[in-house]
């Protein structure tokens, strides 16, 4: 009969132990660059509000990140300006113009945008060819952080969410006039892998809103 006691209760704190983790939500998420100053906000609110909740987040690219959820590798993804077959809108991203720079002899803007498939990119290019604005592409910008830097410097200018200079103080608005209003507002897109878990798309709506809650976001 002791032996059968111990039994039984090794079996409870077993049973116990599976339920503790299961009752952990967690999966693997991407996050657009552009909106990564909100994860600060998104880390220390969930941390407070929902501690069960255990993730991995990646940050990069709407279209590579849209890319890894196609294979798999993410279960969901905030995405700036990048739609997928299984995707919500949350929204729509204001955009300002940052950035102090000379012009060069012949008149044309600097202009710094990475090289590769960025939505927030062509919108900027599409901008300034609809008002015909003369620029030419600073060389040494390829990803976002050489983009920012660049910006910082005084050596380009570039389009970002409007609120970018609350977080990074080098960064300066672009005085009112020279390129005009900014690039018209980009949907922003939570987007779910095919096999997604119902538990995901929660917890992943509520990472979303933490996120979103600290940029500058209009409501559809």
């Amino acid at each position: 009969m002791a032996h059968a006691r111990r039994v039984i209760l090794l079996n409870s704190e077993v049973l116990s132990e599976l339920s503790a983790i299961h009752s952990h939500q967690s999966f693997s998420m991407g996050c657009s660059v552009h909106l990564a100053d909100g994860l600060k906000s998104m880390i220390s609110q969930l941390a407070l509000e929902r501690p069960q909740l255990r993730g991995t987040m990646t940050t990069g690219l709407s279209s590579a990140l849209a890319d890894g959820l196609a294979r798999g590798e993410f279960e969901a993804a905030l995405l700036l300006g990048t739609e997928t077959p299984r995707s919500e809108v949350l929204g729509r991203l204001r955009l300002a113009w940052f950035g102090e720079a000379p012009l060069d002899s012949g008149g044309s803007l600097p202009m710094a945008f990475d090289s590769g498939r960025s939505t927030l990119s062509t919108r900027i290019m599409d901008t300034l060819a609809e008002r015909k604005v003369a620029w030419h592409s600073v060389p040494w910008c390829s990803d976002p952080l050489s983009i920012r830097a660049s910006v910082q410097a005084g050596l380009a200018y570039t389009a970002l969410p409007a609120n970018t200079h609350h977080n990074h103080l080098s960064l300066r608005p672009t005085p009112t006039g020279l390129l005009g209003p900014p690039p018209e507002p980009l949907l922003v897109h939570l987007a779910f892998s095919s096999t997604a878990r119902k538990p995901v798309l929660e917890a992943a709506r509520a990472v979303a809103r933490a996120t979103l809650r600290a940029l500058p976001v209009l409501p559809l």
